[in-house]
């Protein structure tokens, strides 16, 4: 339903962003895209109505056609998505608030892209009660919102990469260099905890993401700053809301000096850094934008998604990608860090593994 989207009839609000020459909307009951792709491709999907001039006598009779304009029909829109891997995502994420994106990384697909719970969208076409609708509407769960798209979340630990990539490649530490964990990371007055208190000893930038230990990162953070931070999240596709045919995309937060300057008229302090670096504080992010990321740091590639496969049969060529702009073994390493996190007995995912060795799975877990 978030996806896809549902129709219903045209409202004033609705004729007030529409092409005001097209006789379709003045028809009672007609319907149009409301929400998602119906709503985005509307024009596509719905095509131009034909128009026949007629002459017609005193009582209504047709004398003859003055003149005919042949209507066009919509056409057919094809998804990337897998109506299977779909299905099964929604099925394993049932009773959850939760979402589930899955890309193919040699074309940017959107196999998947689902938010639980969902709504019926028929019950809305058919013209849903009062009290369905403000269920709806106060379930805490939020059925109506595309969790994917539309909610931005803070990372958490998913950042963690992000950092190490941006200290990496300045050559502001070497993954080899060991940062001490006693548990906290003291700034002034203020103590910034690890969620192991007991703090992890000496750790270099493959432990340190393997293990997922936020001192190694306030302490990165602090070496690095939020300018680079912030430049390098916007590389890997975070603050990015990209071209899909979707409603209510949200682009997230990547922090700065100026944002907040602008913003909340305050100073950035070096808190601030530190909680970025750990990907909380004011950092934001979608569902979409982490798997975009995480596209990014597995292949080098500047991947975006798509959600069009075909229009009208004809397939849509795959586009070309070009390489993120960082250097090819500051990825090795944080690829070598994400390999670890989940296939290394100390790595926080190491639950998740699979254990057949035809299909290693990599990658990072993140707690808010």
């Amino acid at each position: 339903a978030h996806l896809v989207g549902y129709v219903g009839p045209v409202s004033k609000k609705d004729l007030s962003r529409l092409p005001k020459s097209n006789p379709l909307f003045q028809i009672p009951k007609f319907h149009i895209g409301k929400t998602g792709i119906e709503r985005e491709l509307n024009s596509e999907l719905m095509g131009v109505a034909g128009i026949s001039r007629q002459e017609v006598n005193a009582t209504g009779r047709v004398l003859r056609e003055l003149a005919r304009n042949k209507a066009n029909p919509g056409i057919d829109i094809q998804l990337t998505v897998n109506t299977d891997l779909q299905k099964f995502s929604m099925y394993r994420m049932h009773n959850l608030s939760a979402s589930a994106i899955i890309l193919e990384l040699k074309s940017g697909d959107i196999l998947t892209m689902a938010s639980t719970p969902s709504f019926n969208p028929n019950k809305i076409l058919d013209g849903i009660s009062k009290t369905e609708w403000a269920n709806l509407l106060k379930d805490n769960m939020r059925p109506l919102s595309n969790k994917s798209v539309s909610d931005a979340y803070p990372p958490a630990s998913l950042f963690k990469m992000i950092v190490a990539i941006a200290a990496l490649d300045s050559g502001i530490i070497k993954h080899s260099d060991e940062i001490k964990c006693a548990g906290s990371y003291e700034v002034g007055d203020s103590k910034y905890h690890c969620w192991l208190g007991s703090g992890h000893g000496s750790v270099d930038l493959i432990k340190a993401i393997e293990r997922s230990r936020d001192v190694y990162f306030y302490e990165l953070a602090q070496r690095v700053g939020i300018s680079l931070i912030a430049k390098t999240a916007k590389l890997f596709g975070l603050a990015d809301n990209f071209d899909l045919p979707v409603s209510a995309i949200s682009k997230g937060l990547i922090p700065d000096k100026k944002w907040k300057k602008t913003t909340l008229n305050s100073k950035w302090l070096l808190g601030d850094t530190l909680n970025a670096g750990i990907g909380q504080g004011y950092v934001l992010t979608t569902p979409l934008q982490i798997a975009v990321m995480t596209a990014r740091l597995a292949t080098g590639l500047a991947i975006s998604p798509r959600l069009i496969n075909a229009r009208d049969g004809v397939r849509i060529p795959a586009p070309t990608f070009k390489e993120v702009s960082i250097s090819s073994e500051a990825l090795k390493k944080v690829q070598r860090a994400m390999i670890n996190a989940v296939n290394e007995p100390s790595g926080t995912g190491y639950k998740s593994r699979i254990t057949d060795p035809k299909f290693i799975l990599a990658g990072k877990t993140g707690t808010a």
